[in-house]
């Protein structure tokens, strides 16, 4: 099975010395959005970020999370774009209107901008 390797960067988080900021999500490579606390095992290691004195606020994972995916190649016609306008999206929105998108792509319609669907 192929896999790919994610690297996770935030670059303006801004934080007080000693706070961690960790990757977390629905998948089991991500913890099942329970962060792991043991600092001492690999798997919270893979999904901490790391800054320094020269890169704050930039934080990065020290590594790639390698994810095992599977390929369905599949033909929705011409190329398909999807435009996000940071200054106006949240995760939320951006779950509901990527769902969305997915759908009308099998159906082959045009690109549109994440704004135009709100």
């Amino acid at each position: 099975m192929p896999s790919v390797g994610v690297i996770f960067e935030i670059r303006r988080a801004e934080t007080l010395p000693g706070e961690v900021v960790r990757v977390c999500g629905n998948r089991e490579e991500l913890g099942r959005w329970e962060p792991s606390e043991d600092a001492e095992s690999a798997e919270a290691d893979v999904l901490r970020l790391r800054t320094g004195a020269l890169s704050y606020p930039r934080w990065l994972t020290p590594s790639p999370l390698w994810i095992e995916y599977e390929d369905h190649a599949k033909d929705v016609g011409s190329p398909q774009l999807l435009r996000i306008d940071t200054a106006t999206t949240t995760v939320d929105s951006l779950d509901e209107v990527a769902s969305e998108y997915t759908h009308e792509a099998e159906h082959s319609t045009p690109s549109r901008s994440l704004s135009e669907a709100s």
